[in-house]
């Protein structure tokens, strides 16, 4: 399980309760949303500063695949298709992108 929340960072939770969460931190602004890809393998985040990260889903964490400036505005939406070939984004900025 993933969580976002006002800080620059994404926390990767544990089922087992002595473990601490991973923790993904290259973004320089709060992250806003994440979704998995449908395999599980990847993680996709949008922050305030208008920008999405693409993360292995790995556990040292901090193993961003591709990042991109999105929106001008914060992106409050991101979202993989159902085969994971593409990511549709939402931002503040009243613009929804595909990617590939």
């Amino acid at each position: 399980m993933a969580n976002t929340g006002e800080r620059s960072e994404v926390k990767l939770w544990h089922f087992i309760s002595d473990m601490r969460p991973f923790r993904y931190t290259k973004q320089s602004q709060a992250v806003y949303t994440c979704n998995y890809s449908p395999c599980g393998g990847y993680l996709a985040t949008g922050s305030q500063d208008g920008k999405v990260f693409i993360w292995k889903n790995v556990a040292e964490g901090n193993k961003c695949s591709y990042s991109c400036r999105a929106h001008a505005w914060p992106v409050k939406s991101v979202k993989f298709s159902k085969d994971g070939n593409f990511i549709v984004t939402a931002g503040d900025d009243k613009v929804v992108k595909l990617y590939k």
